[in-house]
């Protein structure tokens, strides 16, 4: 049953939480310091995107809880 119902939000999870420290230390596809396709670019506006892709990233933890899993689960075990 866990494999089937939690797994796989533990799996984005744990990939999430890799693209965070990636954005967080700047070396995330896209957004690597250095780089010459974001040197061209103002640095308010890297910022700018960066903030919004680690907003973007975010998003599951405030849209989402384990209640569904849970109802799954709770249906998968009396057949409902």
């Amino acid at each position: 049953m866990y494999d089937d119902i939690r797994r796989p939000f533990a799996n984005f999870v744990q990939d999430a939480s890799r693209t965070h420290g990636l954005l967080y230390e700047f070396n995330a596809p896209g957004f690597i310091e250095g780089d010459d396709a974001n040197m061209s670019q103002d640095e308010d506006l890297f910022l700018s995107r960066l903030g919004n892709a680690i907003i973007d990233d975010w998003e599951y933890a405030w849209t989402t809880t384990i209640d569904d899993d849970l109802k799954k689960a709770v249906n998968s075990i009396t057949g409902q």
